[in-house]
């Protein structure tokens, strides 16, 4: 399931999390590139239903 679009090139990204979800469900958010077909982050730390990661 997406998030939404990539939201800056670097630093911290926030997402926040559908109420239909449940990041349990997972075990872990990925940041990828379709164009480039490359993964930018994983590692999530949930918190406040927003998905939180840093590269």
């Amino acid at each position: 399931e997406s998030l939404g679009r990539l939201q800056q090139v670097s630093g911290t990204q926030r997402y926040r999390i559908p109420a239909d979800v449940n990041p349990e469900d997972f075990n872990s958010v990925v940041i990828w590139c379709r164009k480039f077909n490359v993964t930018l982050a994983k590692r999530p730390r949930y918190a406040n239903g927003y998905a939180t990661l840093s590269n």
